[in-house]
């Protein structure tokens, strides 16, 4: 999403207004339940619980993890977050996959959300995230802690699922 942001800034920070328009005078926990927990919850219960299996019954794993994953993404109506949100869902979808249930997906959901919500609340007060410190070199850092925290993740669910 940062480096989507960084050739479409203006898609970007329109988003993110009308999240902090939509939260105004909102406390904290009571958006972390309602951005970060309730669709945790909603959706995982819908993509990778009802669609998962439904889909499951009729096609290969691949497909279901690609074709759950991008309908995630189209659902979520943006087309500067469908590539992050249909990424999200793969990941979500393989975690629902390796450790066949869904409180690890749904899990892993939350975290995502409420990460969002503490930096669209605390965000300017903790001095690396402000936006105009998000430049390369941490964009460059999230990437190489991905490429070694998706193997990793990958590695403790195959574990788990055996």
């Amino acid at each position: 999403a940062n480096v989507l942001s960084l050739w479409f800034p203006e898609n970007s920070s329109s988003v993110n207004e009308e999240f902090v328009t939509m939260l105004e005078g909102v406390p904290f926990v009571a958006a972390l339940l309602l951005i970060a927990l309730m669709p945790a919850v909603c959706e995982e219960m819908m993509f990778r619980g009802y669609l998962y299996a439904a889909f499951r019954q009729k096609m290969g794993m691949t497909r279901v993890i690609l074709l759950v994953s991008l309908l995630f993404g189209f659902s979520h109506m943006s087309l500067i977050r469908f590539l992050p949100t249909m990424l999200l869902g793969i990941a979500l979808a393989y975690a629902r996959y390796r450790s066949d249930s869904l409180l690890v997906s749904a899990l892993m959901h939350f975290l995502n959300n409420a990460y969002s919500v503490c930096i669209l609340y605390y965000g300017d007060t903790i001095e690396w995230l402000k936006d105009e410190k998000m430049g390369i070199p941490l964009i460059a850092g999230l990437v190489v802690m991905a490429v070694i925290g998706i193997p990793a993740g990958a590695g403790i669910l195959k574990g788990s699922a055996q």
